[in-house]
């Protein structure tokens, strides 16, 4: 709690190089809306995170599930062997919108 932001999944126990929390907009603010967004995501060998990321549990506003996939499209995670690149790390991560 207070980081925004659950992590799960194999990818987890992977080191975050760079991370960005999505912003919460002031139209939410001002509506006082607290949301979840959860996305499924898979990371390739250099860390970066793969565009087909699916959401599994929408915020119920298409903007604040679009503003969570852009935060999590910047993340970067370390890097894996060579050898490991068969296997391709999996996450799910849940985004917090809540009023601070």
């Amino acid at each position: 709690a207070g980081q925004g932001f659950e992590l799960g999944g194999p990818v987890g126990d992977r080191k975050i190089l760079r991370r960005h929390l999505p912003e919460y907009p002031a139209w939410a603010e001002e509506k006082g809306i607290s949301a979840l967004v959860k996305i499924y995501f898979t990371v390739r060998p250099d860390g970066s995170i793969r565009a087909s990321m699916r959401i599994l549990r929408s915020s119920g506003y298409a903007e604040l599930d679009t503003l969570a996939k852009e935060a999590l499209s910047a993340w970067k995670f370390s890097p894996t062997d060579a050898e490991s690149t068969a296997h391709t790390a999996w996450g799910v991560i849940t985004f917090k919108f809540t009023l601070a």
